[in-house]
């Protein structure tokens, strides 16, 4: 997936890190330092297709979930049928839906896909710096490359794995994972479009481009959901070939977009020197290095006013991975089919972007005009506000209600990315960006595992206890958001950058 909904990510100059420092992008003479009107057609042609990509991706995304599940679940379920040789069931015939929700064959299901998403973080974790670097050194646009090649690779071994169960066991279906080593998976290349853009976006239109790539990707949803519903109708698997003709065409459109790294004139010499130094280091001083590195990152919470909060960003990464156990569980409990359990997402997506489009700017009028709040106590409020949502969505769930109110969204998410980043030193932004990366991802390995054992346990027991993940998600809502109640806002004459 390369939802890009971290508006907030410091983008990255020509010619610096992908982890920058938030400077303007520092041009060469030759490429014209000021921002004059004949960069315009460059950035008209890397903008749109850089739109344009991000909208058929979302799209395919959007409509692999439905489909996929559906395809394992008939795996899992012809398994078990055949193992329990049962005489009404002809394994002749493909087995229907409905047949498919007992809670053995559910709970299998829910902890091969929480192992599946687990699996497919490592590859990000390990190798986003190295591709980061290899970016910033041969160009954003080759990294970008290997990465669509690496996805539409794993895509391909896993509807390969799924066509011939037969012969095949389904634990090879987790090998199609190996394949993001190449390009590093979907967050490597989220950043290389991210980087992308900063690279040819001048600092004063980033934030308005920005917000038109989240919009394509916010609006994918609303137009894969439906689409791969209407498909599975004919065969499941139609939905699935279409999917792949996206991704080849998502590949086919990065192949169209230009190099945008633009790399520093400096002299041969120069950079010769600096690879023999490089060269030259021992791996000790390579290690003290890193070593440095880490406790640089970690200076910026020598606050007490901010180490709890960077925490409370796992909130997002629980909610959203929540929306995947309520897909599953509401095909069960409320008697939906797969797709149409599947809009759940696209509802999730409108009440998200109607939330920050119309109710949060709205709610911050208000809290400015009438009672004069300050910026961090509105942030704070918003958080705490949305925490609360997402701790009654979670109960009612669990206690067998609609899913109304989980579906609505984590709006927490911006006004708290906002609270953490007024409490830290403009300097250590780009530091904090870099550990809150860190910390969702961890977040994700984490809830692959407790979720889905959660929701197996649940269907195990069955009757109230098929709520037991949403009872774990509103604890953890309560544990993890936990420093936005401690945590107060500083009085105005408090340095809280230390």
């Amino acid at each position: 997936m390369v939802a890009l909904h971290h508006e907030d990510d410091e983008p990255a100059s020509e010619t610096s890190p992908l982890v920058g420092d938030g400077r303007p992008p520092r041009d060469s003479p030759e490429d014209v330092p000021t921002q004059s009107s004949h960069n315009h057609p460059r950035l008209l042609r890397v903008v749109t297709l850089v739109i344009v990509t991000v909208f058929v991706i979302q799209v395919a995304d959007s409509m692999t979930k439905a489909p996929l599940m559906r395809l394992l679940e008939a795996v899992i379920c012809r398994k078990y049928y055949k193992s329990a040789e049962l005489a009404d069931i002809d394994l002749s015939l493909p087995i229907p839906e409905e047949n498919c929700k007992l809670p053995p064959i559910q709970s299998q299901l829910a902890i091969f896909k929480g192992w599946d998403m687990v699996i497919s973080c490592i590859p990000g974790i390990i190798l986003s710096v190295p591709y980061g670097i290899l970016a910033d050194k041969h160009g954003r646009r080759f990294v970008l490359l290997l990465g669509r090649a690496g996805v539409i690779l794993a895509l391909l071994w896993e509807l390969f794995v799924i066509w011939f169960s037969n012969m095949l066991e389904l634990r090879w279906y987790l090998l199609g994972n190996v394949l993001l080593i190449m390009g590093g998976g979907s967050c490597v290349v989220r950043a290389m479009f991210l980087a992308i853009i900063s690279d040819v976006a001048p600092g004063d239109q980033r934030t308005r481009v920005f917000s038109m790539v989240y919009a394509s990707s916010f609006f994918s949803t609303l137009v894969g959901t439906p689409l791969s519903w209407y498909l599975m109708k004919i065969n499941v698997w139609v939905p699935m070939f279409v999917i792949v003709g996206l991704e080849i065409l998502s590949f086919v459109l990065c192949l169209f977009l230009p190099e945008t790294l633009v790399h520093s004139k400096l002299p041969v010499s120069s950079i010769g020197n600096g690879a023999n130094s490089s060269d030259r280091q021992s791996f000790g001083n390579r290690i003290a290095q890193a070593i440095r590195s880490i406790q640089a990152n970690l200076t910026i919470f020598e606050s007490y006013v901010i180490f709890g909060l960077p925490f409370t960003f796992l909130l997002q990464t629980l909610h959203d991975y929540s929306l995947d156990i309520l897909f599953q569980l509401a095909s069960e409990r409320f008697h939906w089919s797969l797709a149409e359990a599947s809009f759940l997402f696209p509802i999730s997506s409108i009440t998200a972007f109607l939330g920050l489009v119309f109710a949060l700017p709205a709610v911050y009028h208000v809290l400015s005009t009438r009672y004069q709040m300050a910026t961090m106590a509105k942030d704070l409020l918003i958080a705490r506000g949305s925490l609360v949502l997402c701790i009654i969505g979670a109960l009612a769930v669990a206690l067998s209600a609609v899913p109304s109110f989980f579906v609505i969204g984590m709006s927490s998410h911006h006004g708290l990315r906002s609270l953490v980043t007024s409490l830290v030193h403009p300097d250590e932004v780009s530091r904090l960006y870099t550990v809150l990366a860190v910390i969702e991802t961890v977040g994700q390995i984490a809830f692959g595992f407790l979720l889905p054992a959660a929701l197996g346990w649940g269907l195990y027991l069955g009757g109230f206890w098929k709520g037991i993940p949403f009872l774990v998600c509103a604890a953890l809502f309560v544990v993890i958001g936990l420093p936005i109640w401690l945590v107060k806002e500083p009085a105005p004459e408090m340095d809280v950058h230390g």
